[in-house]
């Protein structure tokens, strides 16, 4: 009797899909970065917590240095805002009562520019110069009172933030800035006025190892300016997690490769130095490969640049 007739049919098959959200948190593993370098104090002008501000003449210690850094010469900046005296003395000839012009005697009178200013001792009042011809000076106001043959004048120019590169010298056995001789220069004839300066230094006060937890702290240990590579490269590291730095006192290419054989602490996952090269890239190369073999079982990658290309500050966007 075939199974048709007894009513009996072969079940089907029936596929049923189910769609699940996976609720599972990831877990959060935190990659942290040991970055390598030197680390340098940076003055600026825009840097007012570190500015101090001089008097001509003046000799004396740097703002802000620290202990033993080592200073670059060839940073140091002046930058001279404000009213500054260029002349102190007595006039020639006097001044004649409705005249615009006098005629002075001066060390250099091409030192005078237009808009510098004249006061006259004794309360007889302040004026603009005009121009400079030969040795007369013309004023763009007209004198109103008769002064005497051998007044007292002086003479003073405004500046905005006018820098000075040259004309002074440093002594960087003892970090001293000297700045009279910057009376020399004719673009600065300084009598007095105040001065602030700006400048780099490679710092001694840091070495070794430091953890960094948040930007307050690395912000407070060191700049995080682009004249300053290691602050400016952790600060744009650093996230909710910490970072290491492990700082040199030297800057040189050989003291970064030679930190990579002191890199060995735990939690360590990438290893950053801020100088490339060749050199440097199979030192820490080499560390890393060697960190995770079998037989260590640590977890850690180098990142290195193999050629490193020196660009000029200007070019930096």
């Amino acid at each position: 009797m075939s199974l048709e007739k007894l009513g009996y049919l072969e079940p089907g098959v029936r596929v049923f899909q189910i769609i699940a959200n996976l609720t599972t948190p990831l877990a959060d593993i935190p990659l942290t970065p040991v970055l390598v370098g030197a680390c340098y104090k940076v003055v600026s002008k825009e840097n007012f917590a570190d500015q101090a501000t001089f008097t001509f003449p003046f000799e004396g210690g740097l703002p802000s240095l620290p202990p033993g850094a080592i200073l670059n010469s060839d940073s140091i900046v002046l930058y001279v805002t404000g009213k500054a005296k260029i002349y102190g003395g007595n006039i020639s000839g006097g001044f004649a009562a409705g005249n615009k012009y006098t005629e002075l005697t001066l060390p250099d009178s091409s030192i005078l520019q237009t808009g510098d200013k004249i006061e006259i001792g004794g309360s007889r009042g302040s004026y603009t110069i005009d121009y400079v011809k030969g040795d007369k000076i013309y004023l763009n106001e007209t004198i109103n009172h008769t002064v005497d043959n051998d007044a007292t004048v002086s003479i003073f120019r405004d500046y905005v933030d006018c820098p000075v590169k040259s004309g002074f010298t440093v002594n960087i056995q003892e970090s001293m800035l000297d700045v009279e001789e910057l009376k020399a220069q004719k673009l600065f004839p300084f009598v007095e006025g105040s001065i602030s300066v700006s400048y780099t230094a490679l710092r001694q006060d840091l070495s070794g190892r430091y953890k960094i937890k948040n930007h307050a702290e690395l912000q407070d240990m060191m700049e995080t300016c682009i004249k300053n590579p290691l602050g400016f490269l952790a600060s744009k590291s650093i996230s909710t997690n910490s970072l290491y730095l492990y700082v040199t006192t030297d800057d040189s290419k050989e003291a970064i490769q030679a930190a990579a054989s002191e890199l060995s602490y735990p939690g360590i996952y990438y290893l950053v130095p801020i100088l490339g090269g060749k050199e440097i890239a199979n030192a820490y190369s080499n560390y890393a490969i060697a960190k995770t073999q079998p037989e260590i079982g640590e977890f850690m990658m180098a990142m290195v640049c193999p050629a490193t290309e020196i660009v000029k500050e200007e070019t930096i966007a």
